[in-house]
Formats: structure tokens, sequence, C-alpha cells
């Protein structure tokens, strides 16, 4: 067997490697990943489904399935060799602890998590044991039989082999994970999540989690260990289960009420009470406490940042990461983390959402179910400091999420810092087409115009909202302050209402694609091709709500003389 890896490998570059609906790819940004069924507000339903989809298109079948294996005759040979009487016992031993034979067989494993019977014979082996069961009829108590627990804790808090660890449990049928939990791991969970080998382990059982009793286990465990987890700098073991009670929907409002309490027993944070003290002390976990203090930010300040060579202090990405989980809660879960974003200092919010993993917080903010009174609150925060938030390439995201979700007021707030500090912008390569999408040159030659343009485009939102549903419409949150018939569900008389008139709709929509079909094509070069939305009516069909919807926001108004040269020509057409 060869042990040595070649050159610039690594466990990523395999193919066909095991994606679950149970699972996320290990690291830090993985656990920021699953959305839960009460997390992401309104749109979290279409989301989830969404993804189920397209992984399952991908895939060639369900999530639950492994993608099939592409060289199939090689993994079985392999694990043929590794499962031989030359290797059984003290080579495998030796093999699972060598700094190079260890990787190999880590990708052995992912490769062959798509065959369940290769599973059967590697796990036991590479676990040390000298007999195993791989009959169809042996259960995972079975093919687990002969591992002692002693080889397997040691596994565990090895540096070296602790990483084969975690992509075992990470192919690990449902049946022989919920069994290597119960034997190797639960019993010792608490000292495992203090290890510094073993809590990676512990992290990647909580991202695989196949099931709410085995995450509600996990929790128990776990909840009265958050004050020494956070203290000892294994936060990282914090965020996959913030993520575990998110996907699963369990214990969300436990977590929060414990995590407050750790939070607020952090000495240096002493000065901040009650629900203030939630986001600061999360947004500089494990980093330099730059929240709290309010001190000035602008454009000026990242751009000295940058020219003496240097970058801006950065927010604890750990503790982003937990915040970012916790917004995306039910607002009866995590509402005091909502409010404790939401009434950061002008100053500080704008340092976070400068920041690259502060912006990702603001973003879940906005797009998540918070009031619409809070989300208000939070860009008045921001409304004189957009331009410096811009200037840095995450903060442009949050600038188009803001932008997405703002009223008119807040919009021209935007708009106005973006086009005055357009010079600084247009030499990075995200400011020209931020400034275009917000119609920062449109502002700057005519702001009444560009008013009047995003009224228009407000009110062809509200006419899409109305049509297809807050799910459709789900970058709006106007749509969440009327209250829609179809979004409220509020009784069955308002539902029969609805009906009634939805039924009434479809036939007027039907009058007018039948009077579309008589009707001539419209000519590309009037008014209402140039992305200006002048007016509404109730018997727009369906397609051209849609057009007017996808370009109502991003389209900047054509100057008038464009439009009379247009005039003109389609004038000389017609004559």
């Amino acid at each position: 067997m060869c042990c040595r890896p070649p050159a610039n490998s690594n466990s990523s570059s395999f193919r066909g490697l095991k994606t679950s609906k149970q699972e996320v790819p290990s690291g830090l940004a993985a656990k920021l990943g699953g959305v839960s069924a009460t997390a992401a507000g309104i749109s979290g339903k279409k989301h989830s489904s969404t993804v189920a989809t397209l992984a399952a298109e991908l895939l060639g079948s369900g999530m639950d399935e492994p993608p099939p294996c592409r060289l199939p005759e090689l993994i079985s040979r392999f694990t043929a060799v590794v499962c031989s009487d030359d290797y059984v016992g003290a080579v495998v031993s030796e093999l699972v602890y060598h700094p190079y034979a260890c990787p190999f067989l880590q990708a052995l494993l992912r490769a062959a998590a798509c065959d369940r019977k290769a599973l059967r014979q590697l796990v036991p082996v590479l676990l040390g044991a000298t007999s195993f069961n791989d009959s169809v009829k042996g259960g995972a108590g079975a093919v687990l039989e002969g591992c002692r627990e002693e080889e397997v804790s040691a596994m565990l808090t090895d540096p070296t082999t602790s990483h084969l660890m975690e992509v075992l449990l990470q192919v690990l049928p449902r049946a022989l994970l919920e069994e290597f939990f119960r034997r190797f791991i639960g019993p010792r969970l608490a000292e495992l999540a203090h290890h510094p080998s073993a809590n990676f382990v512990v992290q990647t059982v909580l991202v695989a989690a196949p099931s709410k009793e085995m995450a509600k286990t996990m929790y128990d465990s776990l909840s009265g260990l958050l004050p020494d987890l956070l203290r000892k700098r294994r936060s990282g073991v914090v965020v996959a289960l913030v993520a575990c009670c998110g996907r699963h929907g369990i214990c969300q409002r436990e977590v929060c009420t414990a995590l407050a309490s750790a939070l607020s027993g952090i000495p240096q944070w002493a000065d901040l009470k009650g629900d203030a003290v939630l986001a600061p002390a999360l947004l500089c976990l494990d980093s330099v406490p730059i929240i709290g203090s309010n001190e000035p930010f602008s454009a000026a300040t990242v751009a000295a940042a940058r020219g003496g060579g240097s970058s801006l202090p950065r927010l604890s990405p750990t503790g982003c990461s937990i915040l970012t989980q916790i917004l995306r809660y039910g607002q009866g879960a995590c509402r005091a983390f909502t409010d404790s974003v939401a009434s950061l200092k002008p100053h500080d919010a704008a340092r976070v959402g400068a920041d690259p993993s502060g912006s990702r917080v603001l973003e879940a903010l906005l797009e998540g179910n918070a009031p619409a009174k809070v989300k208000g609150t939070l860009l008045a925060a921001l409304a004189d400091h957009w331009d410096a938030v811009a200037t840095t390439a995450s903060g442009s995201f949050l600038v188009e999420t803001a932008y997405r979700w703002a009223e008119l007021n807040a919009k021209e707030a935007i708009v106005s810092r973006l086009a005055a500090a357009s010079k600084v912008l247009e030499v990075t390569h995200w400011g020209p087409s931020l400034l275009r999408k917000v119609g920062a040159e449109a502002y700057k030659r005519d702001p009444e115009q560009w008013r009047r343009h995003a009224a228009s485009a407000t009110k062809t939102l509200d006419q899409f909202t109305k049509l297809f549903g807050d799910d459709s419409a789900a970058g709006k949150p106007q749509a969440i302050a009327k209250g829609t018939v179809v979004a409220q569900g509020k009784g069955i008389e308002k539902d029969a209402g609805a009906n009634k008139e939805k039924e009434k709709k479809e036939e007027k929509m039907g009058k007018i694609k039948r009077k579309h079909e008589v009707a001539p094509a419209r000519e590309e070069g009037n008014e209402e091709g140039t992305g200006m939305v002048t007016g509404h009516e109730d018997g727009k069909d369906v397609g051209t709500i849609v057009a007017e919807y996808r370009t109502a926001l991003q389209a900047e108004p054509m100057p008038k003389s464009a439009r009379k040269s247009k005039k003109g020509k389609k004038q000389q057409r017609d004559e």
C-alpha cells in the first residue's frame, strides 16, 4: 500500500463524496448552512424545498443517498486489501496513526460511502476490531461488537486519528451512527467537547445528527457547558450546537436563554446591561473588543487602512457564525438577540457592516422574520454610513440586501450616499455594478425623477405580491407589514374571500390574454420599454407583471433626450 499522498492533494479532490440531508460538509462555513423549518422567515419553506430539489437533481437520487461510485472496482480492491488478513490487527492500527496513511484511509472511507457493504467491512477494521459480523441480518451492534472502547477513545483524542473519526461519522449510515454515538461518544460528550482535538469530532456529530432525539440528547449534555466552552475557546462546538438546534427545530428558546446567560457573565462586557451585551459579546468573541465604544468610522477610515498596507480589525468569525444562526430562529426565541443587533450605535453598526463576518449578521437580520420596525431601526443607524460600508467587498452585498428591503426613504438614503462616493466606488471591481443596481447615476441626474421611478417600482412589487403571495415576493417587507390574506391565513372566511377574488382575477386574466392574442406586439421603442413603470392596471396579465417586477428596482430611468430619439425613430417606422 502506498502511504504518501501526491503533492497538492486533499480530500476534497475526490469525486463522489457523500452529501446527505443530515450532514453538512465539515468546517466553520458549513456550520452556517442549514436553514431550519422555522428559521428562515417567510421564505424558509421555499428555500428548503428548492435546495432539496436541486440536490436530488444533481445527485440523481434522494438526498439521503450518496452519489454513485465512479470507480467501484478500484474501491473494492482497496477495501479487500485493507480488510485482508495481512492488514487486520497491528498493521491497520499503525496505519491509522500514520500521518501519511491516515489521509488515504479517510479518502477510502469517503469513496466507500456509496457501498454499505464495504462500509460494514471497513469500519470495524479501522476501529481495531478483530472480528465483525457483516451479514445482512447483523445490526449496528453486531458490526461494532468487536470494537474496544479504549482503542476508540484513544482515536477520538489523537490529533491524527481524530480526522479519521470525523470522516467516519460523516459517512456512517444512520443506524451505525446512532450506535457509535451511544457507545463511544455520548457517555463522554462533555469531556470530548473540551478536548483540543476531540472537540472537532463533537462538532461533526452535531452536524451529522440524523434525528431530533439524538440532537436533544446532545443539547441536554452540552447546554450547561456553554460558559466554559466560550471561555476556553471551544466556540466551534457552540456554533455546531446552535446550528443543530436550528436545523431540527428543537430547544431554540432554551439555547438562546442559555447563551444569553453565558454571555452576560463575560467580565469585559460588565458595563453593558440587559440585552445590549448580547450582540457585542458575540461579535467580539475571541477577538479585539472593537464594538461598543461607537468610535468614528467612515470611508476615510477604510481608505486609511488600505493606504497603510493593513486591514481593518476583524470581528470574531465564530461569534458572528453563532449570531447569524441565532437570528434565523423564530422571533419567539431570538427576539433579545434581534433587538441587541438592531440597537447597535451608528458607528458600531457601520463597522459590523463592513466586516466580512459581521455583514452576514446584518444580512441575516434583514432577510429573517424580524419585525419591520426593527429592520427600520437598523437601516436608520446605517443611514449616514452606507458609503463606508459599500467601500468593502463584503459590505457591498449588505448594501444590495438593504436596498432590496428598504422603504422609499431608506432607499434614498442609500443611493444618496453612494452617489456622493461614486468616484471612490468606481475604482473597485464591485462598485460600478452596485451603483447601477441602486440607480446612482439617475439620482445624480434628476433626484425627483428617481423618486418617481422608485415609487412606481414599489407599486409593481405590491401588485406582484398581491398576485403571487408573499413566498414569491420574499424580497419585499411591505407584504409582511400589510398582512395579505395569503400570508396571514386568518379564518375560513378570509380564505373563501381570497379564493373568490382569485377566481375573478383568473377569469379577467383569461379575457385579457385572448385580447392580447389579437392585439399587435408592443413596440420596443416606447417608454415602457425603458424600465420606467409609469402606471399599473388591474388588467395586466401575469407575464407583464413578472417582466415589470424583474426590471423595477434595477432599471435606471432613461434620459429624456434618449426617449425623444427613440420616439422619433418609432414615428419614422410608423410612417
